[in-house]
């Protein structure tokens, strides 16, 4: 069995590719992939005992290596993602999410994995190889231009980290001065890249366009310096 990168996600390309009966082939194939993982671990809890036991750890293993051959469940970065052979799958999982929401949806939502990868990016953002920075540039495009999803404020949180300088030229092209919601969503985001000391985005700033502002000290907190 190919435990590598490519010989347990590589199939997940069809997830994302243009011809839809490509995507069709590989959804199925993950749900297999699922129901086999699923089966492993219903094999682990039927065993009592501590999972340190032989037989428990024994399928304790089995399930792992099921969940590895899974999607979002196979990706688990812990490496820097700069270096980390992970990344072009993390993107992936990302990538079919913004281009065909109501397929992943129905195979494999998991609204928590696309916030935590998210953070990771936005985290390690200036240490990604300048390919991976660019295909999520397009991929921020894509997002300001359709209607809002759960956890969309994550893209906008990773939009802050964005170094490109063609950043700002695409987030240009699409404020075209209306009211537009992408025209507003560029707007926002350019502000938000010339405002790097502004609060932490929330939700309610990215879906109502409200731009976060510095709290306001208090009498008592002034009075307290």
């Amino acid at each position: 069995m190919d435990t590598t990168w490519e010989g347990r996600l590589g199939w997940t390309a069809g997830l994302v590719a243009d011809d839809p009966v490509v995507r069709v082939r590989a959804q199925r194939r993950l749900t297999v992939m699922r129901r086999l993982m699923y089966a492993a671990l219903r094999r682990l809890y039927a065993v009592p005992g501590r999972l340190d036991d032989p037989e428990r750890a024994g399928l304790l293993a089995h399930y792992r290596l099921r969940q590895s051959f899974c999607f979002p469940e196979g990706l688990g970065p812990k490496e820097p993602l700069g270096t980390s052979a992970c990344l072009p799958y993390l993107i992936r999982y990302l990538e079919w999410e913004v281009r065909y929401p109501d397929e992943w949806y129905a195979t494999a939502k998991d609204w928590t994995a696309k916030e935590v990868l998210l953070r990771h990016l936005t985290r390690e953002f200036a240490d990604l190889p300048v390919a991976a920075k660019r295909r999520l540039v397009e991929l921020v495009v894509l997002v300001i231009r359709r209607e809002y999803h759960v956890e969309d404020v994550s893209w906008a949180r990773l939009a802050r980290a964005v170094d490109l300088p063609e950043f700002r030229g695409r987030l240009a092209e699409l404020d075209d001065g209306t009211n537009a919601v992408p025209a507003k969503r560029a707007r926002f985001l350019l502000w938000l890249l010339d405002h790097p000391e502004a609060p932490q985005l929330q939700r309610i700033h990215w879906h109502y366009g409200r731009y976060p502002q510095p709290r306001r000290r208090t009498g008592r907190q002034r009075s307290r310096r």
